[in-house]
């Protein structure tokens, strides 16, 4: 079986800020490291969207609400008290990563 990289260019939109570890340019530095030779047999993978129903399996509606409500539409918004910072292009980013992770699964199943 092959080695599937699910990634999608929405995914480097997620900019929670720039001393947050969540930086596109971590993501961006990941992405180089495997297209090295290395893993040259690796099949690449657009992420599709996730749907909300699939995060419904793992996250209650009312939370699922939070997230949706807190998403800006320009510059950072704190999901919590926590560390967890929202940009516009968050929320999407978010969604392709669940569809990554469910295409992943049902992908080696």
């Amino acid at each position: 079986m092959s080695t599937l990289i699910y990634t999608h260019e929405a995914c480097l939109a997620h900019r929670p800020g720039p001393h947050h570890p969540e930086s596109p340019a971590r993501l961006e530095a990941v992405l180089q490291a495997l297209k090295t030779p290395d893993f040259g047999a690796a099949v690449w993978r657009d992420a599709p969207m996730g749907t909300f129903e699939q995060v419904l399996h793992v996250h209650t509606p009312d939370y699922v609400d939070q997230v949706q409500d807190a998403s800006p539409t320009e510059g950072y918004r704190a999901l919590d008290a926590g560390d967890t910072i929202l940009s516009p292009g968050s929320l999407e980013a978010v969604m392709r990563c669940v569809g990554a992770a469910c295409a992943g699964v049902d992908d080696v199943m």
